[in-house]
């Protein structure tokens, strides 16, 4: 992991015109996150996608990806619960899935 803080706000500041996140959770609360985080090896991490629940037109006609708002709920609550690991391991999620 790098642990350059010039590379970490190069990184925050390239990402964040493309990300939602709770209001508070600027460049400063971001980067100590990121410090929180800094002993965090890759092995120790999964990464998936939130589920779908298929795909449709937007207003406009753009194809989109429509969320499953259920199982988004129950990552909400794994997540607040600290039981997102147990979480991804019962849905086989994971490695990019």
């Amino acid at each position: 992991m790098n642990r350059n803080p010039v590379t970490l706000q190069k990184v925050l500041s390239s990402v964040s015109p493309y990300l939602s996140v709770a209001p508070g959770l600027d460049s400063v609360e971001a980067g100590r996150l990121a410090f929180s985080l800094r002993d965090v090896q890759s092995q120790d991490t999964v990464a998936f996608t939130l589920p779908a629940a298929g795909i449709g037109t937007s207003a406009d006609g753009q194809s989109i990806v429509l969320p499953d708002w259920g199982a988004i709920d129950e990552i909400k609550a794994a997540l607040s619960g600290d039981r997102l690991g147990d979480y991804a391991a019962a849905k086989s999620l994971g490695n990019g899935n």
